[in-house]
This record gives C-alpha cells, structure tokens and sequence, in this order.
C-alpha cells in the first residue's frame, strides 16, 4: 500500500503531454501537511501559554501521522 501521507489531499488531475509526461501544476499540500494543519489549529486553541511552540508542532505531526496510521487499516 502507498504512504498515504505523501499523496495530495486534494487530488487533482494532471495535464498529459504527447511524450506521455503528467505534469501537476499546482500539487498542494499533502494528507500528512493537512492533518498536521488541522490538528495544530486545535492545539493552539487549548493552549498553555508556556508551552514551546516547537512542542505543540511536534504533537500536531505526531497526531497527523497516529491519524494516517489509523485510516490505513
């Protein structure tokens, strides 16, 4: 199975050239980039003022990635 953290979250279809390359143009953020997003937007709002903001990015990755890990199964 593909790691579905690194396809798009919004699919988009490509634009195929005559030598059959595929081009994306405007490829977006991926699944993981947009449950990381998510799940920060939601920690900021419960947050401890003295909490490091490297720490509440590192919590927002690892729930985006525990959230990734669930969907594929």
């Amino acid at each position: 199975m593909a790691d579905r953290g690194k396809e798009y979250a919004f699919a988009r279809n490509g634009y195929e050239f005559t030598d059959g390359e595929i081009v994306y143009p405007h490829q977006g953020l991926t699944i993981r980039e947009y449950f990381a997003g998510i799940a920060l937007q939601g920690l900021l709002v419960d947050r401890n003022p003295m909490t490091k903001s490297e720490t509440i990015a590192d919590h927002a990755v690892i729930y985006a990635d525990a959230l990734i890990k669930r969907l594929e199964k």
